[in-house]
């Protein structure tokens, strides 16, 4: 009896076992419902939420993205994915559509992925038989861009045609904000942007509106030749990595979204040099 009763007792125990490592296995997974937007196009995407972040059917993905310059192929062999990039989508049906459910077990996989015959350790998920990759993760292994605007909690992916350069983008949400607010909009200044970038310089040696020689920001207007001018003001910001982020900080706090706002505004100069951001604006 003693010997049955071990016995009982050892084979709870490795069925608990087992019962524990499957849970380690499995993460609770929310539909997500923030808009996702292909080259200022809405697409729906069947992703979740998964521990912070958008996790995305991959051949949602490769429909999305077939016809732009991140376009990828996905095949199945042997238990392995292998994608290839440069080629169009073959449709499998069933793509881009909706899931039913808001609450769902999100199972790690250890699915192996080849991208152009090379092994690439992504973060995968299974989800009802399917394969699911963390967005940002696909970004950086098939060339296209993926950000976040935290003002209309909107996630932004753009493919290399579609991209464009910080200092635009700053711009393009400075605009908007300034639309919604009933202000004209800024004009960009090619001198302002040269005076910005010296001026992100200087935040590498001293994060101040005082230049590390002790003279006011606005001295190095005179340095680009800028006199024209009624009032000015300046907005630095260090360690944020994308115009949305900046960009979100800048207008989540009063002093920085007046200096945007400033109808009395009417040019500015943006820079961005290792994450220490810069607007000059002038009026």
């Amino acid at each position: 009896m003693k010997k049955n009763k071990f016995l009982v007792s050892f084979i709870s125990i490795i069925m608990l076992f087992v019962l524990n490592v499957a849970a380690l296995n499995e993460e609770q997974a929310v539909m997500s419902n923030m808009d996702i937007l292909v080259n200022g196009n809405k697409v729906d995407f069947c992703s979740y939420m998964i521990k912070g972040n958008n996790y995305i059917k991959l051949r949602d993905v490769a429909a999305a993205l077939d016809n732009t310059d991140s376009k990828f192929e996905v095949d199945y062999q042997n238990g392995i994915i292998y994608i290839t990039t440069g080629k169009n989508y073959t449709y499998q049906g069933g793509e881009l559509t909706k899931g039913q459910y808001t609450y769902v077990t999100a199972n790690k996989s250890s699915q192996e992925l080849m991208i152009n015959n090379e092994y690439k350790p992504l973060a995968t998920y299974n989800i009802f038989g399917y394969n699911y990759f963390r967005l940002r993760d696909l970004g950086l292994a098939l060339n296209f861009e993926v950000d976040f605007d935290a003002q209309t909690s909107t996630v932004i992916v753009n493919t290399p045609e579609n991209q464009i350069s910080d200092v635009q983008a700053v711009l393009n949400i400075v605009n908007t904000e300034r639309e919604k607010a009933g202000v004209q909009p800024l004009i960009l200044n090619d001198d302002l942007c040269k005076a910005a970038e010296k001026r992100s310089n200087e935040l590498g040696e001293l994060f101040s509106h005082t230049r590390p020689n002790g003279e006011s920001c606005f001295t190095v207007l005179s340095e680009f030749d800028i006199t024209s001018y009624n009032t000015a003001g300046e907005n630095i910001a260090i360690r944020y990595s994308s115009p949305y982020d900046v960009m979100n900080a800048w207008l989540n706090s009063s002093g920085h979204r007046a200096n945007i706002l400033n109808a009395n505004f009417k040019q500015i100069g943006i820079a961005n040099v290792d994450s220490r951001w810069t607007q000059l604006f002038i009026g």
